[in-house]
């Protein structure tokens, strides 16, 4: 068969106006192309399918035309929730002339009710087996497909959970082949990067994650197949960095450092990045690390509070995330440390206890955010216990913004929220000034030192504001 996957544009400041007119336009940065859609591709290409792939986010123009001229047996679409308001656009263009399958974490957490969007099969859960079978059985056999929802003479069908990929190792690798890797926004440390993905799902239960896709038990390729992975696509597109994407790239110490000794058995020159736990690394480890290549781990830290920590269900304590943070200083890898303020179990002071411990503790880089509820987590269940919104915004609500729409804390007031989020942010702002200085021409200090007093006015504006609002509260 003939297979046509779109990846839509994500959304954002850059984008957005486009979108409220019905368009669909390209991002300012694309920085990695997806990777879920290039295992199914190859998965489809080893079955013997013809394939063609149209990233939007780096090709929004002349879709439509790319689409019809190929002439596909069945479209595949994939999204994050943040993306369905492109992906409408797109099913719009096409319904009823092409049937449309739509797959990704969106797909997962609303299933069939995007079949009254004009999707014409949603696939739940992990996809490779998933696609496996559809191709096998598709049309006429759709009920024995796994892991798929359509319409049957007017009536819903739901064929039960997916298959899930037991033994990562047997799946192809990633078909890049399709992607023109020149146009993304891909360097790190001045090297061709690309996203690689050793794991699959996460065994513990923070109330903000959604397992419908993973779900909640490990799994892991073999240290070998990853550093065969990484060297094929090194010899063949010249990259010289890779981005992990799991959810815990450090939860299996011993294949971590399996890991690290054959990529320096290979004496292979790669620098990586991943994402880790605090409580699974030390000092002896992030040595291993930095030795084979890491330059940088993020951490999830979300709360400098010991009591919303654990309600939040991390399970970690913040000894073991100060620990961590200072033999990633003593080992110099680069850390990036992850919070969430407006958590439901916020107050002023929890949220001033997380500020404090990320000034105390200082990671290379940090990143504030709001919290983000989506169906099938126990927050969203907390948002529609308090009677908020959550649906209303499910699809605009982005964590990046400085204003939430609504506030899970019963203490903080979204204005409130706001004022911490960019309080937070400035936490890093005379690095930020500094870096800034060294690489402007003198003829731009003038704009710049202008720059920093309007900010300076503003945070001087919403802190009298807090005090205000502050002094109202404990009247």
């Amino acid at each position: 068969m003939k297979l046509f996957f779109i990846e839509p544009p994500l959304i954002n400041a850059s984008n957005e106006a486009c979108l409220a007119r019905g368009e669909l336009a390209a991002p300012d940065v694309a920085p990695f192309p997806n990777l879920g859609i290039a295992y199914l591709v190859a998965v489809a290409e080893q079955l013997g399918h013809q394939c063609r792939v149209v990233d939007m986010n780096v090709s929004p123009g002349g879709f439509e035309q790319k689409v019809l001229g190929f002439s596909p047996d069945i479209l595949f679409l994939t999204a994050l929730t943040t993306q369905y308001r492109a992906v409408k656009i797109i099913i719009n263009t096409f319904k009823g002339r092409i049937p449309i399958v739509l797959g990704g974490p969106h797909a997962s957490i609303f299933e069939e009710r995007l079949l009254d969007d004009g999707v014409d099969i949603v696939v739940v859960g992990e996809g490779e087996e998933t696609l496996r079978s559809l191709l096998a059985r598709f049309p006429d056999q759709l009920g024995s497909v796994p892991g798929v929802i359509f319409k049957k003479e007017g009536q819903v069908v739901k064929t039960g959970r997916p298959e899930r990929v037991l033994n990562l190792d047997d799946l192809p690798f990633p078909a890049w082949h399709h992607y023109h890797l020149d146009l993304y926004d891909n360097m790190y440390g001045g090297r061709k990067c690309l996203p690689v993905i050793s794991s699959r799902g996460c065994p513990f239960h923070c109330v903000y994650c959604f397992k419908g896709v993973f779900g909640d038990k490990i799994r892991m390729r073999s240290a070998a197949n990853v550093v065969e992975e990484i060297m094929f696509f090194k010899n063949k597109y010249d990259i010289g960095a890779v981005l992990f994407c799991d959810d815990l790239f450090t939860v299996k110490r011993k294949r971590v450092e399996e890991f690290c000794h054959l990529l320096l058995e290979k004496k292979m020159d790669i620098i990586w990045r991943c994402l880790g736990r605090a409580d699974q690394v030390d000092y002896d480890l992030l040595s291993l690390m930095k030795k084979a290549g890491c330059r940088s781990i993020a951490l999830g830290i979300e709360s400098g509070n010991q009591e919303v920590l654990d309600k939040v269900g991390k399970r970690i304590s913040l000894k073991r995330v100060a620990e961590a943070i200072q033999a990633c200083r003593r080992v110099g890898i680069v850390s990036k440390g992850y919070y969430i303020i407006g958590l439901p179990w916020d107050t002023h002071k929890t949220v001033q206890d997380t500020i404090n411990f990320a000034k105390k503790n200082r990671t290379t880089q940090s990143q504030f955010t709001l919290p983000l509820a989506y169906p099938g987590t126990e927050l969203w269940d907390i948002g529609k216990q308090k009677g908020l919104p959550v649906e209303d915004y499910v699809e605009t609500f982005s964590w990046d913004k400085n204003l939430p729409p609504y506030s899970f804390s019963d203490d903080l007031s979204e204005k409130d929220i706001e004022y911490y989020i960019r309080t937070a942010r400035r936490i890093d702002a005379w690095a930020y000034v500094v870096k800034r200085l060294r690489k402007m021409k003198w003829q731009e200090y003038p704009g710049f030192i202008k720059w920093i007093c309007i900010k300076s006015y503003a945070l001087l504006r919403a802190k009298l504001a807090m005090m205000f609002r502050l002094a109202k509260h404990h009247a």
